[in-house]
């Protein structure tokens, strides 16, 4: 099977970005659950908002990856552009190897 090793290091990091989310909402969940308990709150209805809350956290780390998503990533018109340009520098060039003598 052939795979290209930029694929892997994708699949690395959407893991380890998956990871973090868990974490900041598991941490959520367990702080606003702890909270509603030391309130007297029953403790069914404190697990739900606990997990509303890193619902919500989660929600919101996505929001922030697809807005510095869409703020850092290029048009795909610039990438286009990028390879046209590419293909004209290579074109216009004489990149042909020589056979040796």
């Amino acid at each position: 099977m052939n795979v290209n090793p930029q694929w892997i290091w994708w699949a690395v990091g959407a893991a380890v970005v998956l990871l973090i989310i868990g974490l900041i909402a598991a941490g959520a969940r367990r702080a606003r659950t702890s909270a509603l308990l030391a309130q007297g709150v029953a403790q069914n209805a404190a697990l739900i908002d606990g997990f509303h809350v890193a619902f919500v956290v989660a929600a919101a780390c996505v929001g922030v990856g697809l807005l510095a998503a869409q703020v850092c990533l290029p048009s795909p018109a610039a990438v286009r552009s990028a390879d046209e340009h590419v293909a004209e520098v290579l074109a216009a060039e004489s990149w042909q190897v020589e056979p040796a003598a």
